[in-house]
């Protein structure tokens, strides 16, 4: 590492001083029984709001002073805090709302925390470096190399807490059973008892935390190796981009679209390009021991980002119009949006002047650092919550007639956009949509029902063999069902009554014989299910249908109508614009057809 480094680590990570570490020893303890105190009561609280709001504080506040404080007395981690904890509380009183109409919170609200933990925990991640920064200079001065080492300290400390704990645990538990061994069971209960297990964890970590933050030699010499081996795969990660965009007039367009992971594809190029050359490179691009070539590569490729950005947001763009607004393409919309901020910065700096881009692009990624927090904590409010974006949109293509109401996802609503998909939901089945739409209207009534569980079975009278078929997609749309298969469903597959379009009924034909599948999750990329045919003028079941080669392009087109078409070949085998279908007899079928010999 260069001498500058080295002198910039010295100045800028001095280590935590004694009554430092000793409070965040502290806060880590408290940490641990203040969430040991939220999970006894979790159960029992009728308001999520509170109990969401509660947890967003006491779990991600103390992260901003773990990373970034530097000083017990700072009045700079008072404001912190006063502005912190009101904001995160409004968020998780905002993930509590959406929860709300859950009655199986362990099922239904997983997604949504996690992704909440995720992006803000990401935010207040980024916040620690800043609060660091403003602590080190004394005024809200923020200088691009400080807050890189502050970074790469932060990912450091997290990386290695969490070794260091999972490691501790291993200890303890060899430990308790080196104990079971000669009959002392003491120290196996403890592992047992709950609040041991969140003081002692909470206890390991704030001693690592303050360990490893009080080693700034240590932290500038993984960082040292780590610029260096991200430097090796900047080279690569740039030529594959170059190559990439020379190759484009060959081959086309069409080759792209054809993978259906064209726009994630180009996304995640872009933001590892972007995350190496901030990393390793923007800082000292004359210091990085590249010949002259491979930095002029290392710009070429910068350059070249919009045109990612360009054929990314197509792509996006495409399966938006195809399939509507859903939570996960309005991320994928967030991020594509974030790396259109950097890549086109940074290209136009460049192509102004490259000799001053060193400098200017620093500035800008303080700037940018930023403008990543407030849009991750944008999308958590009501302001711009991603899920009421995509429950409105979904209705709209509903009602526009954009999707027949048997195809549609009306579980999507329910499970995967809280209270906003619920409203939708309610709001559909008032409306004059639903009483010109049957079918959408007994669906939307069954998803509304209230169930208890993952296979709860929904409330469809199951000796009205019409309420039973609509529960599921026909494929092709015009097939009758025999009836005694339908009257089989509740016994055999109940899972399937429990939301509708859970499950496909599915007629194929190969050469003289009919098979009838019943298919869970259709438009999964792993749709399988159990295959009946007619033997003796009775409907049994004869194997299991399992999918082969399914490719995200065509699994998600869910509003193919057409049923499987028979390959040749020894294989009973299927295939359709989704994916290839291979049938496996039971050994029940097998005897049977042993036994007719």
């Amino acid at each position: 590492m260069s001498e500058r480094h080295t002198n910039a680590n010295s100045d800028y990570t001095p280590g935590l001083d004694r009554l430092t570490r000793y409070a965040l020893v502290v806060l880590a303890v408290a940490q641990a029984l203040a969430l040991y105190g939220l999970a006894q009561v979790i159960d029992d609280f009728d308001d999520l709001r509170w109990l969401y709001g509660a947890y967003a504080v006491v779990g991600l506040l103390p992260l901003l002073f773990y990373l970034g404080g530097t000083r017990l007395y700072d009045i700079r981690n008072l404001i912190a805090a006063a502005v912190l904890a009101p904001l995160l509380f409004g968020l998780g009183w905002h993930l509590g709302w959406l929860c709300e109409p859950f009655e199986n919170r362990s099922y239904h609200t997983e997604n949504f925390v996690f992704s909440f933990a995720l992006s803000i925990g990401a935010a207040v991640f980024v916040l620690a470096s800043y609060l660091r920064a403003w602590s080190a200079q004394h005024k809200p001065v923020f200088d691009y190399p400080q807050l890189l080492i502050y970074t790469h300290e932060q990912v450091f400390s997290v990386v290695l807490v969490s070794t260091f704990v999972g490691i501790s645990w291993g200890v303890l538990a060899l430990w308790a059973q080196l104990f079971d061994a000669i009959g002392i069971t003491l120290f196996s209960q403890l592992l047992d008892n709950t609040l041991f297990v969140y003081l002692c964890n909470g206890l390991i970590a704030g001693i690592a935390l303050v360990v490893i933050r009080n080693q700034p030699r240590l932290i500038a010499t993984l960082s040292a190796i780590t610029r260096g081996l991200l430097r090796v795969l900047l080279v690569p990660v740039a030529l594959a981009i170059v190559l990439f965009a020379m190759a484009l007039p060959w081959v086309g367009l069409e080759q792209i679209w054809a993978t259906g992971r064209a726009a994630s594809l180009m996304m995640l190029l872009s933001v590892v390009l972007l995350a190496l050359f901030a990393t390793a490179f923007l800082e000292a691009p004359h210091e990085s021991g590249y010949p002259r070539p491979l930095r002029a590569l290392v710009w070429v490729a910068v350059i070249l980002l919009p045109l990612n950005v360009v054929l990314a947001s197509w792509a996006l763009g495409l399966r938006i119009g195809q399939h509507g607004l859903s939570v996960d393409r309005l991320w994928a919309a967030v991020l594509l949006a974030l790396i259109a901020a950097y890549a086109l910065s940074y290209a136009l700096v460049i192509l102004w002047s490259r000799a001053k881009a060193s400098a200017r692009l620093q500035r800008i990624n303080v700037v940018m650092g930023l403008i990543v927090v407030g849009t991750l904590i944008l999308v958590n409010t009501p302001l711009a919550d991603l899920r009421a974006l995509s429950a409105h949109n979904q209705a709209q293509r509903l009602t526009e007639s954009r999707v027949a109401p048997e195809r549609f996802d009306y579980n999507y609503l329910r499970d995967k956009l809280g209270a906003y998909g619920i409203a939708e939901l309610k709001r559909l089945q008032d409306s004059d949509f639903a009483k010109g739409h049957p079918l959408a209207a007994r669906r939307i009534a069954a998803v509304l029902q209230p169930s208890s569980g993952r296979d709860t079975a929904l409330a469809v009278d199951t000796n009205d063999p019409d309420a039973v078929t609509a529960v599921f997609d026909i494929i092709p749309g015009d097939a009758a069902v025999p009836t005694e298969l339908i009257a089989a469903v509740p016994q055999t597959m109940p899972w399937c009554l429990n939301a509708p379009g859970r499950c496909a009924l599915v007629r194929v034909q190969r050469q003289a014989m009919t098979f009838w599948w019943i298919v869970t999750n259709p438009a999964s990329t792993h749709p399988s299910g159990r295959t009946y045919g007619e033997i003796d003028g009775q409907w049994r079941q004869i194997g299991r249908v399992s999918s082969r080669g399914c490719s995200e392009q065509s699994v998600s087109d869910k509003n193919a109508d057409v049923a499987p078409k028979a390959l040749p070949g020894p294989f009973v085998a299927f295939e359709d614009s989704r994916c290839v279908y291979v049938v496996t007899p039971n050994e029940a079928y097998l005897r049977d057809l042993s036994d007719r010999r």
